[in-house]
């Protein structure tokens, strides 16, 4: 019996793997070839870092939500949060539409988003330099 319903399982979950690595379009304004332009925009090194400030937490961006099938539950706080790891590209399909938080969103701004960091967040990062950024949407 163990054996039959690990079967139906590996079968269940292949299945959805193909619907879900298909070449159908998804919802949504991701792209996998949505790099960052090449002609346009202002050199990075340019680009001033956030100023930290304090600020209220944002009315609208720190609810609970799912994306996916998978549910986000936002922190209250930020203090002592700490991690390491890859950051991504959010594209430009994003640029000037609305983030979580209601501001627009600026590819060209040291912005970022993260799944459970109140809004807003200021953090500081580094890839080859000290940088500062803001928080402002849930990703």
């Amino acid at each position: 019996m163990v054996l039959r319903l690990s079967l139906v399982m590996m079968i269940a979950l292949g299945l959805t793997g193909c619907s879900f690595w298909g070449d159908k379009p998804r919802g949504g304004a991701y792209f996998e070839d949505d790099g960052p332009p090449a002609d346009v925009g202002p050199d990075p090194s340019s680009v001033p870092d956030a100023v930290p400030r304090i600020e209220p937490l944002s009315k609208t961006g720190n609810a609970p939500y799912r994306v996916n099938g998978v549910r986000y539950v936002p922190m209250k706080s930020s203090q002592g949060y700490q991690v390491k790891g890859t950051a991504s590209w959010y594209g430009r399909k994003f640029h000037g539409r609305r983030t979580s938080s209601g501001e627009i969103y600026d590819m060209y701004a040291m912005t970022a988003a993260h799944t459970t960091l109140p809004l807003p967040t200021y953090v500081q990062w580094f890839c080859g330099l000290m940088i500062e950024g803001r928080f402002w949407g849930g990703g």
